[in-house]
């Protein structure tokens, strides 16, 4: 099974996802893809812990370039199995493909069949794998998408600032946006203007003066020069104060960008989130293997009278993990 999205002319960027096999054996991620049956792949073998490079052809599903794969025994601390995500990334940069497993570089693999240009997608074999946090980027691929910093978390009385980010590749000269959230669950202290707009040395933006009445905060900005910048950062920081207990959607609604000639630059917009738990107990730790190696992505639960309690965490690349609100 694989699936195929994108532009058929991108040619040099990067993919990547988080990647679970939940039964089976292979799955991974495919690029520079024609069709589906042309495209390169690196898909992750969990009995022999390693990755493997392989050129897929026509006439079938199943055809690929005879002889044996590139293989990559799976770098330390990474170990391929199942039930487990695993962060892939693939650098496709002209006839060399690097590929990194929650962070580590594995090896460098390259083709004597040339395809040169083409789509990205997911891909496995006889497996049930999930796919998350999936995305691609380069300097040919462009789009603009603004989303809410996610994944918050906060104890009642206590405040919180929260960071509207912002990635375009299209020249940005100005913009206005309402983020939407709780008002019985959080308060808007104060909304500061990021450093997005001035990141390339530009001299101060003009920005309005902010409007918070508690059901949204907005806030506009616009360059002093006549040219335009690209890139990430930061558009606003937004400052809360927790005053229930519960979560909030965070929403960014009627926003507009423009381009310096005043056009409109379209755009896509994610949902952010906020949780704010009343007083508590927290669970903190690290997981590490036998030779002292941390561990990503285990699911930590703590337990009480054989009861699972508090909010389950995840270890992070460095190991370490959270279980909240106990």
């Amino acid at each position: 099974m694989h699936a195929i999205v994108g532009d058929a002319n991108w040619d040099n960027y990067t993919v990547e996802a988080k990647v679970r096999l939940d039964k089976g054996n292979w799955a991974g991620l495919l690029f520079r893809a024609h069709n589906v049956h042309e495209y390169y792949v690196f898909y992750m073998n969990v009995p022999d812990n390693k990755t493997e490079l392989w050129v897929h052809q026509k006439p079938a599903f199943d055809s690929r370039q005879t002889g044996n794969p590139q293989n990559f025994p799976a770098v330390k601390p990474v170990v391929i199995k199942n039930g487990e995500w695993i962060h892939m990334k693939v650098k496709v940069e002209k006839d060399k493909f690097t590929l990194f497993l929650n962070g580590k570089e594995q090896g460098t693999g390259s083709s004597g069949i040339k395809y040169n240009k083409g789509k990205i997608g997911v891909w496995c074999w006889e497996t049930q794998a999930s796919f998350d946090d999936f995305k691609v980027y380069g300097p040919e691929i462009r789009g603009t998408v603004v989303e809410p910093q996610n994944g918050n978390t906060i104890t009642q009385k206590q405040r919180l600032e929260v960071k509207i980010n912002m990635s375009t590749s299209e020249l940005l000269h100005d913009f206005t946006s309402n983020l939407i959230f709780n008002p019985q669950i959080l308060k808007a202290i104060s909304v500061d203007s990021g450093p997005f707009l001035t990141h390339d040395g530009a001299d101060p933006t003009t920005c309005g003066t902010p409007v918070i009445d508690n059901a949204k905060g907005q806030n506009t900005c616009r360059r002093n020069t006549e040219d335009g910048v690209t890139g990430t950062g930061i558009l606003a920081t937004i400052n809360f104060e927790a005053i229930d207990v519960d979560g909030s959607t965070l929403i960014i609604e009627n926003a507009s960008f423009s381009n310096p000639k005043g056009e409109a630059i379209e755009f896509i917009t994610r949902d952010g989130k906020v949780i704010v738990y009343g007083p508590h107990a927290k669970i903190m730790g690290k997981v590490t293997d036998s030779q002292d190696q941390p561990v990503y992505g285990v699911e930590m639960v703590a337990f009480l009278d054989d009861q699972p309690v508090g909010i389950n965490g995840e270890t992070d690349w460095s190991g370490n993990y959270l279980i909240d609100n106990i």
